[in-house]
């Protein structure tokens, strides 16, 4: 199913038309919505069911989803007396700088090996596991 048939479906399914008015194909519904992981999934499914058309709503492949969620849930448990402590500024510091550090780890990685990035994000197989 195309970007252009899915917007009247949206629409029908109750996503505010200020919303799908903007919409061009390069943005992400789930983010633009606020949907979580598992939201997104569900509506997925339903608007599957209703068409009886398989299509994603999470746009471009994003290889960092969800993870500020989790890294705030790793500074809370690890650090609970400090995260309390921390404005929303220095968490959001915090999160910029691990997802930054990754991301750009990532990408020289990626450069040095001339592989699309998602290709490292792929499990690995050695011969002792296909053996």
């Amino acid at each position: 199913m195309n970007f252009d048939n899915i917007i009247p479906l949206l629409f029908e399914v109750g996503v505010p038309e200020d919303v799908l008015r903007d919409a061009d194909g390069s943005w992400q519904l789930r983010r633009d919505l606020g949907l979580s992981s598992a939201e997104t999934v569900a509506f997925q499914a339903r608007l599957q069911h209703q068409t009886g058309k398989q299509f994603s709503l999470w746009g471009c492949r994003d290889y960092v989803s969800n993870a500020g969620a989790v890294i705030c849930d790793s500074i809370e448990m690890a650090f609970t007396e400090r995260y309390n402590q921390m404005s929303q500024d220095q968490v959001n510091a915090y999160v910029c700088s691990v997802i930054g550090a990754k991301t750009e780890e990532l990408l020289q990685r990626s450069a040095l090996l001339d592989c699309e990035v998602g290709r490292l994000l792929q499990p690995v197989k050695s011969a002792l596991m296909v053996a």
